[in-house]
């Protein structure tokens, strides 16, 4: 479990800290070797950093990619995967990820000071550039590429909304049922396919972040 102390001044977010997976001369080098064009690639690190006397906990297992961003009072759990460009920022109000969670690249998670949390359960999967604002999506749960989860919403077990959909704050959505549109509403259940591709999608995600263990990214 990784673990960061309170910031030295005990407030603020201006001192980040780096998770460095190898020392960075070292990996600078076989980086510059690696790079082409003389272009060096990206450097093996995440940014971890805390705020307000609050630092991330973060289980060894999880993987976050070198331009992650992960702050103040978020809780990560076992193999969960944190993507390119994606942000975690637990500056304002807790949020708290189980296992085998995969945040997705440009994906956004926070909630409001003071008003809403954000829990994301076990083998939920946000896609790419969805926005997350403290809600509670249960466990196995999918929310679709470009997607806006809104405060105090609910997403049922199992459930599917949709890529590009607007859940608007407050909205409960039952189990296994699919969300589509602007605001989002229910489209029935979720066909068998979908099901199938769903319960497969958060252990495909760990099997990639395998992919790059040992890689200099």
């Amino acid at each position: 479990m990784l673990a960061r102390g309170p910031s030295s001044d005990g407030v603020g977010c201006a001192r980040g800290l780096r998770r460095h997976v190898d020392d960075p001369t070292r990996v600078a080098e076989r980086l510059r070797a690696r790079g082409r064009d003389g272009m060096p690639l990206l450097l093996g690190m995440a940014h971890i950093l805390p705020c307000n006397g609050t630092s991330p906990s973060i289980d060894d297992s999880v993987w976050m990619a070198p331009n992650a961003t992960v702050v103040g009072s978020v809780t990560l759990g076992a193999a969960s995967t944190v993507w390119f460009s994606a942000v975690v920022r637990g500056d304002v109000a807790p949020i708290t990820v189980g296992k085998r969670v995969n945040i997705q690249d440009g994906a956004v998670i926070h909630g409001t000071y003071d008003k809403s949390e954000t829990v994301l359960e076990d083998d939920v999967s946000i896609g790419h550039n969805a926005i997350v604002h403290g809600a509670h999506v249960q466990k196995g749960a999918l929310i679709g590429m470009g997607a806006v989860v809104m405060d105090h919403a609910v997403v049922g077990p199992h459930a599917v909304v949709a890529a590009g959909a607007v859940v608007l704050a407050g909205t409960v959505i039952g189990e296994g049922e699919l969300w589509a549109g602007v605001p989002a509403k229910s489209r029935g259940k979720v066909s068998d396919e979908l099901k199938t591709h769903l319960a497969a999608t958060s252990a495909r995600y760990v099997e990639y972040a395998s992919w790059m263990q040992g890689e200099d990214v």
